[in-house]
């Protein structure tokens, strides 16, 4: 029997036609008729779309509707194979355990390379079988065994590649025995053999044939075409394949109503240039598919246009676009579960009850469930803020990678670790897999506690759905140890009831496969529809978008596959590259006959790589055509694009980060700090508003998750070590190398007394860079201490009544530490030396800068610290010099540069400091300067985008951090 091919014209959606088509040929008086019909659609998505229109239909004509049965290309065999398994079909769980129990340690490190001694340890066999699993079924689907593999690959290629082949085939042999042990079949063996063995016409006979309609199915698996045309051969069934094409299209098409790939891949799409855009980077691309909709808009219904993502870095900027416009979407693909809350808040969980690193514990204290592991503690509730907060001093503090030794101080810390510990008490213990159950149900349930789930809210959905999955996981595995019956010599080596699994094992299994499954979409009617590329062919919106049309994505390439080169793919009849690009031409030829559709591609990725355009839209019907749209992504094409956006003042679309920017609120403060640090009068010359951010509201940017000690911490460290100069005795600073040794050796002390034996790899590298500096030092000290000066006062702190500064708006306190107060022996002269470490050399010219006036040239002041030294020192009853001393990380610039101002211009910086100083007292933090720095989440306090980051950090600016302050 021949199959028979309908053509359906691509002047409109296909779908529609069909059911159309369905209509006509299918009613009978009252009743619109289709139960006898299977029809088989590529995506469930259009089996979902293509029965809403039916039962539309069948409204409209007061019909009754008895519907057909909607299948996936991926499901067919098994309908056509129906009710011939000796056994019930294995579920994908299911072969995935029979593969773990398949797979020997010696084998797995001959096909995908071993640990230590060749050997893998147990944990890593669920991560091998899915991967085992995954070959399996890929090679099955072109109709072939592992062992016809090795046969191709000893006829055409290295003879050497085929010996992991015929491994994996004795593997397979394994797995079919142990599901035929718990009264389970292999689907991909059931097929072989069922085309391999002889089936006469009256066998087949016995049932009647099944009716099945194929929909635009143009690439099924070599497996399905064999079983479909031996059913047809046999008579099991009545075949009509709906073709997306006209009539005249029939020779690019085989008589399944598959694409003859060799007919496609060097045809041209039929585009009009208008319909290719060129932007420059994926945010970009965003930004034009909205203002496409908004146009779009203006005219038609929300379900009546869809935007298609081909390239992930795309969905981001997307979805944070719409929302911000509040355009509701929907991502017709839904949610992996893997991507939901509860799932990340058991994985961190128990990976940091294994492994105690400090970034799972950071995560899990962020989870809106860990209030459930705190509620079996004694010592009250604590809320999570609370936990939060305690959590991020802890790491600004300590730097820890690992988490051990946690000090007193931190008592919401030590709760939540104590919690954790006695929740996942017993499961570093090992035993076979079935023995596993109760425990497993018993951690789940305690981990959750009371936890109350809002079906109301997403959250609460997602929840209640990864929870159904982990139900049905956990029942599957465990099914599948106890159905293992008891025998003496197992089917393979390493069978689950010998492997010994420790409860981290296990659960990471139970997790792994509750996070593949997918959370549909929530249903909204008036919701843009997010679609991928293979969807797209039996979408029925009449106006597309479509993103990221770049080589690569569209086409997809796959060219780094190591059991799957493009060769082997060819060779064995699966899909390579080449039947990939058919597909893709074809779709993009079928949506631009019969919708309204727009083509986007970037020039470069967001990491600034360059990228090609996609083949199906730059080949052209002649060379010039194509050497045009080529031009149209050069980087220095002068080739003006023909479709620009113009952005208008509410609506910039162009980039990004506009949808993050807004003015700041003027301050209304009636009185400012009565006392200030001597550096804050730096950030208020920078920009007053700066000044209010930090030193009225006290806003400053947690570092929690750093790897790393920031510059002021480092400079802190490095002053401490060296406040221990007066502390040593002569003999200690005279000798440069015995010096270096004192300060070495403190240094190391007190790292291990503050941070601990776990701190951060980042930090150890730190402390090795200050050493370094530290042996720098010691050279200048000896050589300061020669030319006859002693260290008099180190850290030495004003407070309280120590620096007072008269303004028009009152007295103004003053505080700072002073570094040192050096005399000389000799001439009884005193400096006041301040320390900058930092990466280059500073010096006192730094902190200001020449500016003209009438008068002749004078200084312009950025920043008052040394000469607010200067006015303690006199105040106080002494002369001092002023200098800085810096300690980069080259010996070169250490050194000491002494302040050569003149009393006059010490007085004006003191003057500016009153000036200064009133108008903090007053509460006059307004308007923010124009050309001020901010950095990190900061900048968002002062109208910048958290996506547009500055380009020099403060710390680059003024050459160092303030550690003063």
């Amino acid at each position: 029997m021949q199959p028979q091919r309908v053509f359906i014209n691509w002047d409109n959606p296909f779908l529609p036609q069909v059911a159309s088509w369905l209509f006509v040929n299918y009613t009978r008086e009252d009743e619109f008729d289709l139960s006898g019909l299977k029809l088989v659609l590529s995506t469930s998505r259009a089996g979902r779309r293509l029965l809403e229109i039916l039962t539309k239909i069948a409204s409209e004509k007061g019909l009754r509707l008895l519907p057909p049965r909607i299948i996936s290309v991926g499901e067919l065999p098994e309908i056509i194979l129906e009710g011939r398994h000796q056994f019930p079909a294995a579920n994908q769980l299911e072969r995935r355990m029979a593969w773990i129990a398949a797979l020997d340690f010696e084998d797995c490190a001959g096909i995908w390379g071993g640990g230590e001694g060749g050997k893998i340890d147990a944990a890593a066999l669920p991560r091998y079988a899915a991967m085992a699993e995954r070959l399996y079924a890929e090679v099955s689907g072109a109709g072939l065994r592992f062992s016809d593999v090795a046969e191709l690959i000893r006829e055409n290629c290295d003879r050497a590649e085929d010996v992991r082949w015929e491994v994996l085939s004795v593997l397979s042999e394994r797995m079919r025995q142990e599901l035929e042990q718990i009264g389970r079949s292999d689907i991909h063996h059931e097929r072989i053999t069922f085309l391999e063995r002889e089936v006469s016409v009256t066998e087949a006979e016995v049932r009647p044939p099944q009716e099945i309609f194929l929909l635009a199915t143009i690439d099924m698996p070599e497996i399905t075409r064999r079983l479909l045309r031996r059913s047809l051969e046999t008579a099991a069934v009545n075949l009509r394949s709906f073709v997306f094409a006209p009539q005249s299209c029939a020779s690019v098409f085989d008589d399944l109503g598959c694409l003859v790939s060799e007919s496609w891949i060097d045809r041209a799409v039929p585009l009009s240039r208008e319909r290719i855009i060129a932007v420059q980077d994926p945010a970009s691309e965003a930004a034009v598919a909205v203002k496409l909709i908004a146009d779009w808009a203006r005219n038609c219904r929300a379900d009546e246009c869809a935007i298609a993502i081909c390239d992930d870095e795309v969905e981001f900027y997307l979805a944070e676009m719409l929302t911000e416009r509040e355009v509701a979407f929907r991502i017709a693909r839904g949610k992996p579960l893997a991507g939901v809350e509860i799932h990340k808040f058991f994985s961190c969980l128990l990976r940091f009850a294994e492994q105690r690193l400090y970034q799972d514990f950071s995560r899990l204290v962020r989870s809106p469930f860990v209030a459930a592991l705190l509620e079996a503690e004694e010592g009250g509730s604590v809320a999570r803020g609370q936990l939060i907060s305690e959590t991020d001093k802890f790491s600004e503090r300590l730097l820890p990678m690992l988490l051990h030794g946690i000090p007193s101080d931190f008592p919401f810390v030590r709760r939540l670790v104590r919690r954790v510990d006695d929740l996942c008490q017993g499961l570093s213990s090992s035993r076979p897999l079935s023995l596993w159950e109760a425990d497993v149900r018993s951690f789940l349930c305690r981990a959750l506690g009371e936890s109350q789930v809002e079906t109301s809210s997403v959250l609460g959905r997602q929840t209640i759905a990864y929870l159904e999955a982990l139900e049905n996981s956990l029942s599957a595995i465990f099914h599948f140890g106890q159905s293992l019956p008891d025998r003496e010599v197992p089917v393979a080596a390493n069978c689950t009831e010998n492997i010994a699994f420790n409860g981290f094992q296990v659960l990471g299994l139970l997790l792994g496969e509750a996070s593949m499954a997918i959370l549909p979409p929530e249903a909204d009617i008036e919701a843009i529809e997010i679609l991928g590329w293979l969807e797209l062919l039996l979408d029925d919106n009449p106006r597309l978008v479509v993103t990221g049309v770049n080589e690569g994505k569209v086409p997809e390439s796959l060219s780094s596959d190591e059991f799957f080169p493009d060769s082997i793919r060819r060779l064995a009849g699966m899909t390579d590259n080449d039947s990939r690009l058919a597909r893709d031409v074809y779709i993009a030829t079928a949506l631009s006959f019969s919708r309204d559709v727009y083509f986007i591609a970037a020039k470069q990725s967001i990491a600034g790589d360059p990228l090609l355009p996609g083949r199906i839209i730059v080949r052209g019907e002649t060379d010039q055509e194509t050497s045009e749209r080529v031009r149209m992504f050069s980087a220095d094409s002068s080739l003006r694009v023909p479709w620009q956006i113009e952005p208008c003042p509410d609506e910039s679309l162009v980039r990004a980060q506009s949808s993050y920017h807004w003015q700041p609120c003027k301050p209304e403060v009636e009185q400012g700090p009565a006392v200030v640090s001597v550096t804050a009068f730096r950030d208020y010359l920078d920009c007053p508003y700066k000044f209010y951010l930090r030193h009225v509201l006290r806003l400053e940017e947690s570092r929690e998750g750093a790897k790393e000690l920031d510059l002021a911490a480092f400079g802190t460290l490095a002053h401490e070590v060296l406040a221990i100069l007066p502390q040593l005795s002569a003999k200690d600073t005279a000798n440069t190398q015995w010096l270096s040794v004192c300060l070495v050796s403190y240094l190391r002390e007190l790292v291990e007394k503050r941070f601990g034996r776990h701190v951060e790899p980042g930090v150890y590298l730190q402390v090795e860079q200050l050493v370094r500096r530290l042996h720098w030092f010691a050279n200048w000290q000896v050589e300061w201490q020669q030319d006859g000066w002693v260290i008099e006062q180190v850290e030495h702190e004003f407070r309280n009544a120590g620096c007072i500064l008269d303004t028009d708006a009152g007295a103004l306190q003053v505080r700072g530490r002073i570094d040192r107060i050096d005399r000389n022996l000799r001439s009884g002269e005193r400096l006041i030396i301040d320390y900058k470490i930092g990466d280059k050399a500073v010096s006192p010219l730094d902190a200001v800068r020449r500016k003209k006036s009438e008068s002749g040239s004078s200084l312009q002041w950025k920043d008052l610290q040394l000469p607010l030294y200067w006015h303690y020192a006199r105040t106080t009853g002494f002369d001092a010099g002023l200098g800085l001393l810096s300690i980069p990380g080259a010996e070169e610039g250490i050194k000491l540069v002494r302040a050569e101002w003149s009393e006059d211009e010490l007085l004006e910086a003191l003057e500016l400091a009153r000036t200064v100083g009133a108008k903090i007292l007053r509460g006059e933090f307004w308007p923010p300067s124009p050309t001020t720095v901010l950095y990190g989440r900061m900048s968002f306090f002062y109208g910048k985008g958290i996506v547009e980051e500055a380009s020099v950090t403060e710390v680059d600016k003024e050459g160092e951090a303030s550690v003063n302050a």
